[in-house]
């Protein structure tokens, strides 16, 4: 019995070694990663999160542009709409946006602001104290002077273009204050000739305040703020006074008696009241050296590349929903929405002018890409090296890129592709390519709408 048990005890001790001794073969037997195999996955799982980053960047950098663009045209679209209710309070309200440039880059709008004139109530055009017109008479002699060609036959006359007001008006607390604005324009030119420029800009200010002579006549006039001091209450007309007068050409005072003495003024937009700066996405930006603006809001023709726009660059509309204001007569207003780099790269890669000089319309990077072998033959020839630095740079692709259009007529705003062409050579219409856009918002002229 006991023999039994013995031999039964060593063959179980016998198995379970057996069985011990099979598996540890067995889990010697599993092979493990090499060091190679390590390195390889980890390579391939860097390239993939390399990958799937640039991906997941480009797609946020497209959405970026789109949010821009898409602001832009809803604060627009907005002030419109604001300008059109506050019209069924005041008739004579108007609300727009003001565009704001980038601190340490004055061809950037990085920013907008809601701005308005005769908004709510009991705002309304400025009409305090009374006003006396007389003839211009800059050496006080008492003689009118001899200074517009009222009838274009090389004749000069006498005009009545002085408003001369009370102390009841109080206009150089207005001036102080920026509500007149400035009308700089004196030889109504278009040009910014010696002597006009008021404030030292080097900009042509034409943005000034308008005054109703008689009050409710509806005829309105630009005002010259240049004669202004707080001694002396006095306007002058960018145009002469309309009506007939009742004392003689070489008089100064222009009535006798009785004669105009009302008057109203359309003061200058001002930021409403709890409005609070748009910001647009860091990286995107509205190029004003891109854009089809006003002339007012430009720098002066020859000015260094970093000269800045006018800091009254606003787009006002009426209760009617149109446009008004220094950008109405534009008809058409192109704001030419991109990527902050590439408006830095095409100032350092293109050094491009403002202004195109055949069309008076700006130069945009065409087909897409900043290029300087135009040629397509791989030799820097004469008038390729844009940045001037001897050597032929690769072709660099544009970002993403969107056109905001403003009708001024109707007030429309819409949002048009750049149409990025170049198969003409801008300064003289000849076939061949130049680097730039041969009409780059074409898109916004056949309704060619982007996908925003």
């Amino acid at each position: 019995m006991n023999r039994v048990r013995v031999t039964s005890l060593i063959a179980f001790r016998r198995s379970v070694s057996s069985a011990q001794t099979h598996a540890t073969r067995s889990w010697r037997g599993v092979g493990g990663f090499t060091l190679v195999e390590l390195l390889i996955v980890v390579a391939v799982m860097l390239i993939l999160i390399v990958m799937t980053v640039q991906a997941v960047d480009f797609a946020f950098t497209q959405e970026r542009l789109k949010a821009g663009a898409r602001q832009v045209q809803s604060a627009l679209e907005g002030a419109r709409d604001r300008a059109i209710f506050a019209g069924k309070i005041n008739p004579q309200a108007r609300v727009g946006i003001r565009f704001l440039t980038d601190e340490t880059d004055p061809r950037q709008i990085t920013s907008m602001i809601y701005v308005g004139v005769n908004v709510g109530v009991p705002a309304k055009p400025w009409d305090r104290g009374q006003i006396r017109l007389e003839r211009i008479d800059n050496n006080g002699d008492g003689v009118a002077d001899l200074v517009v060609d009222i009838n274009n036959d090389g004749i000069l006359e006498s005009a009545v273009k002085i408003v001369r007001g009370d102390a009841g008006t109080a206009w150089y607390a207005l001036k102080e204050r920026g509500l007149l604005g400035l009308f700089e324009d004196r030889n109504l030119n278009g040009v910014l000739d010696s002597g006009e420029d008021q404030n030292g800009n080097g900009l042509l200010d034409i943005d000034a305040a308008r005054i109703e002579i008689p009050k409710d006549s509806g005829v309105w006039y630009p005002v010259l703020t240049h004669r202004l001091t707080a001694v002396n209450q006095v306007l002058e007309l960018a145009t002469p006074f309309q009506e007939s007068t009742t004392t003689l050409d070489n008089e100064v005072i222009a009535f006798q008696g009785t004669g105009p003495s009302t008057y109203r003024l359309e003061l200058q937009p001002r930021v409403l009241p709890e409005s609070q700066p748009i910001l647009l996405p860091e990286t995107v930006c509205i190029d004003l050296d891109g854009s089809l603006v006003p002339s007012s809001w430009r720098p002066a023709p020859g000015s260094p590349q970093n000269a800045r726009y006018s800091s009254r660059m606003d787009i006002l509309f009426s209760p009617r929903g149109v446009v008004t204001g220094s950008a109405a007569a534009m008809g058409l207003v192109h704001l030419y929405v991109a990527e902050r780099k590439d408006v830095q790269k095409t100032v350092d890669l293109l050094a491009r002018p403002p202004v195109n000089s055949n069309s008076a319309g700006p130069l945009l990077p065409g087909q897409n890409q900043f290029r300087e072998d135009l040629n397509e033959n791989g030799t820097l020839d004469a008038g390729e090296d844009f940045n001037g630095n001897g050597v032929l740079d690769e072709a660099s692709p544009l970002g993403q890129q969107a056109i905001i259009s403003i009708f001024t007529l109707t007030g429309k705003v819409s949002s048009y592709p750049v149409d990025a062409t170049d198969v003409l050579i801008n300064a003289t219409g000849l076939s061949g390519s130049d680097g730039y856009a041969d009409r780059p918002f074409r898109s916004s002229y056949v309704g060619e709408v982007t996908n925003q």
